[in-house]
């Protein structure tokens, strides 16, 4: 019988809230379980001054996680769903359960954003935005082709504190609306930008375990939100088909609307030429549209 869970996690803000929020799911369901938290600090954690596609890729912040798991180490793990790279282990590694998702959409907060409201549009000419991410990048060059773009790294606390003070030296940064409001740093300065296709699996907390702890998967499969596991095994049987990483500019967005589901999927070949799919299907048939999605958008890419 499980009594106590041996919980892995990174040890930044965002990490430790997603934690406590992943047990307090856990204790509505399971009150008489225990939990050991352990903190790792990933090879993400370490290296601050280069961006993910530079040294590695989104892996660097769960590879020491994945092997305390294989080694037994630790029972779970707690991960940012987006972070979890196409391709891991299915033999050693599972992921039986999601929570319920957060807001998936992307925040731009502006350098003044304490005392005025962040606005995208409003924003100068040939504005500089912080940001690593590829695929905010070319999106945003979609929405203004005038930006130019700066790398940035660190937790949201630490971008938001650089941001205020000038430190950053840009004009806004992006960050994602779901660890803001988990972490409590959301405010009604920051603008929600609607227009842009979240990260895949942007908004949601994924618990890992080994793939042979067999009591541990039924038990955890058993209280997964039901909508969210949906969403989330599409979404990675789309970025596992496109085989995509970092440096790939990928986005997806899935609803369920009357037990169908709504999904769009897209993909940069460059800074200029992408491509977007969109299906609307019965649910029995998301892994389906999922593979057709990066097939055809795969083809694109490397046409």
């Amino acid at each position: 019988m499980i009594r106590t869970i041996k919980i892995g996690t990174r040890d930044s803000l965002l990490a430790k809230v997603q934690t406590k929020i992943a047990i307090d799911y856990l204790k509505n369901f399971y009150n008489d379980l225990q939990f050991e938290i352990f903190h790792i600090k990933t090879s993400g954690d370490k290296i601050t001054d280069k961006p993910l596609y530079d040294i590695g890729g989104k892996a660097l912040f769960t590879k020491e996680i994945d092997s305390a798991i294989i080694n037994e180490e630790i029972d779970i793990a707690i991960h940012s769903a987006k972070d979890v790279e196409a391709g891991y282990d299915k033999n050693l590694l599972a992921f039986p359960c999601v929570l319920p998702e957060e807001d998936s959409r992307d925040v731009f907060i502006s350098k003044n954003y304490l005392n005025e409201k962040s606005s995208f549009e409003r924003l100068k000419a040939n504005a500089i935005i912080g940001t690593s991410s590829i695929r905010r990048q070319n999106q945003m060059r979609t929405m203004r082709d005038d930006l130019q773009f700066r790398a940035i790294r660190g937790n949201i606390n630490t971008r938001l504190n650089k941001l205020s003070s000038g430190e950053l030296c840009v004009d806004g940064i992006v960050l994602a609306a779901a660890g803001l409001k988990r972490a409590g740093l959301f405010s009604e300065n920051m603008e929600i930008l609607t227009d842009m296709m979240p990260a895949v699996c942007q908004g949601m907390i994924a618990i890992q375990c080994n793939a042979k702890n067999h009591q541990l998967i039924e038990k955890l499969s058993k209280i997964s939100h039901h909508d969210t596991m949906i969403k989330f095994i599409i979404q990675r049987e789309f970025v596992e088909t496109i085989n995509g990483s970092c440096t790939t500019a990928v986005a997806s967005n899935i609803e369920i609307i009357h037990n169908k589901i709504h999904a769009n999927f897209l993909i940069y070949k460059n800074e200029q030429e992408f491509r977007k799919v969109s299906y609307i299907d019965e649910i029995s048939n998301g892994k389906k549209i999922a593979r057709e999605a990066g097939i055809e958008l795969l083809k694109f890419f490397n046409e």
